[in-house]
């Protein structure tokens, strides 16, 4: 077996045993953030009296919320909000055995300097675990693809999670572009709206971009055909998700962005009726049926 194959088969255990190293860390941090250095006999005595309710307390409530089992590359906001309920549900159940239990005068503001301290911690190290993950991906690789967005909607946003979770797609979003003013200077997941449509090529010139992803799946052909215009300007490779009929079909998924073909080009344009003028002819119409029944 190499040590590989040994490193994963005692995987839980040595996420538990990083994990109670980090408890016990930030504990100690608490005491000293409250008392500063160095402590006195009495709260080391206090310290080392408590340190094992905290460690059972985290640690059970953490294997309840199946901290030990996620891939830490993979770490979401689903994973942090899981954190931020495991340290909570802990440090109320170590707070209440503390001060029911052990010594009534316990100095309570111990709990919510070490609740910041263990979220910092445990839900820090996943964040900088995957940032490593991700650079390392990234390096291999051999470098990053500038790119913006164009369209900063609801396809927009959800292309920007999806990048976020395939870093081996070796994407850099260096902004959106959308008409939509509103939009314009504001962020979307950090990432700013640059400017309009019409700025494209302006903007992939002092940007260094590389590549244009379009997310606009409402555009009509009309709205296609001078987007298209814009990315052809700009110089750059460009390429879009499929269509709202498209993906209605399937989830949607980075698999589906494709280059422009004439399907995006021929979309069919939105065709408004007139609802006066159909009222108003209505009554003719049916009179007309009526005399060449008759």
């Amino acid at each position: 077996m190499s040590v590989s194959d040994r490193v994963l088969q005692f995987r839980r255990w040595i996420i538990i045993a990083f994990h109670a190293g980090m408890i016990t860390f930030g504990y100690w941090l608490a005491y000293l953030l409250r008392f500063e250095f160095p402590l006195s006999s009495e709260d080391q005595q206090q310290f080392v009296r408590t340190l094992p309710l905290i460690l059972v307390a985290r640690l059970a409530v953490f294997a309840w919320f199946h901290l030990y089992e996620g891939l830490w590359r993979y770490v979401s906001m689903r994973d942090i909000l899981a954190i931020l309920e495991a340290v909570s549900l802990s440090s109320l159940l170590f707070a209440l055995t503390v001060l029911a239990f052990v010594d009534p005068n316990f100095p309570w503001p111990i709990f919510p300097i070490d609740w910041g301290v263990c979220l910092l911690f445990v839900g820090g190290a996943r964040l900088a675990f995957r940032a490593l993950w991700e650079a390392r991906v990234r390096e291999r690789l051999g470098g990053e693809r500038h790119t913006l967005i164009v369209g900063a909607g609801d396809a927009g946003e959800m292309l920007i999670r999806e990048i976020g979770r395939n870093p081996g797609l070796n994407f850099n979003i260096v902004g959106f572009v959308d008409d939509d003013r509103r939009k314009q200077g504001r962020r979307l997941h950090g990432i700013k709206v640059l400017g309009g449509i019409d700025q494209l090529p302006d903007l992939c010139r002092t940007r260094g971009v590389e590549e244009l992803l379009i997310a606009i799946p409402s555009a009509t052909g009309t709205e296609m055909r001078r987007i298209i215009r814009a990315c052809r300007a700009a110089k750059v490779r460009f390429s879009t998700i499929p269509s709202l009929a498209e993906l209605k079909e399937a989830p949607f998924a980075l698999s589906k962005v494709r280059r422009v073909n004439i399907e995006d080009l021929l979309r069919r344009d939105p065709v408004s009726i007139e609802r006066a003028e159909v009222e108003h002819a209505a009554p003719l119409l049916s009179g007309q049926v009526r005399l060449q029944a008759g």
